[in-house]
């Protein structure tokens, strides 16, 4: 059998993400506050862009995971993402909201260190149970 020297192969089918999100890094407020992220002035003018994040699939884990690697973040350090809406309500993330997401959906971001306790004590002392304070990432989309 011969071989045709001009045989090309078929390209290999590529993983299409199931959903894309335009993120920009947003500022919260000077009291914490993450209701301001819809402002104007939340976002630096000097570096007003927004990025493409793709993820792999319609999970709350995986768009968390997916937006923290992006930023450069530890995606086993966020504890929560939290989204805030333009009326200022604060909706936790779950797989529910992530599937109903629209596609190409722009938002901004914000980061902030929170202090949480583990399920189980971590340690006893003068019979008492002592939590111990870990410090994680509590992530903001606001859109």
């Amino acid at each position: 059998m011969d071989v045709d020297p001009f045989y090309i192969p078929m390209p290999l089918p590529s993983v299409r993400p199931a959903l894309c999100v335009y993120i920009a890094p947003a500022k919260i407020g000077a009291n914490g506050d993450p209701h301001t992220m819809h402002l104007p002035t939340a976002i630096d003018s000097s570096n007003d862009i927004y990025y493409a994040v793709y993820v792999p699939s319609r999970t709350a884990n995986s768009l968390s995971t997916s937006i923290a690697t992006k930023m450069g973040l530890d995606p086993g350090s966020i504890i929560r993402t939290t989204i805030i809406n333009k009326r200022g309500l604060r909706l936790a993330l779950d797989d529910d909201v992530t599937s109903e997401m629209l596609d190409k959906q722009d938002m901004r971001v914000s980061v902030r260190e929170i202090e949480y306790h583990p399920d189980s004590p971590q340690r006893q002392e003068n019979n008492f149970m002592k939590f111990e304070k870990h410090i994680g990432l509590e992530l903001f989309l606001a859109f």
